[in-house]
């Protein structure tokens, strides 16, 4: 399983939103995958928290 955490992600305007999307359509083929979008302010008050 792999887990992919980005700030951005369809239907984002974004090249990097748009990177992930392929990227996670290519390696699902395969693997089991999760994406999880998150901003930086909300990925470090998670790590943070806990």
């Amino acid at each position: 399983m792999l887990l992919i955490y980005t700030g951005s992600y369809p239907d984002d305007k974004c090249g990097v939103g748009d990177y992930v999307y392929n990227l996670n359509q290519e390696i699902k083929k395969n693997y089991t995958v999760n994406v999880v979008k998150l901003s930086l302010f909300e990925l470090i008050y998670k790590i943070v928290s806990n």
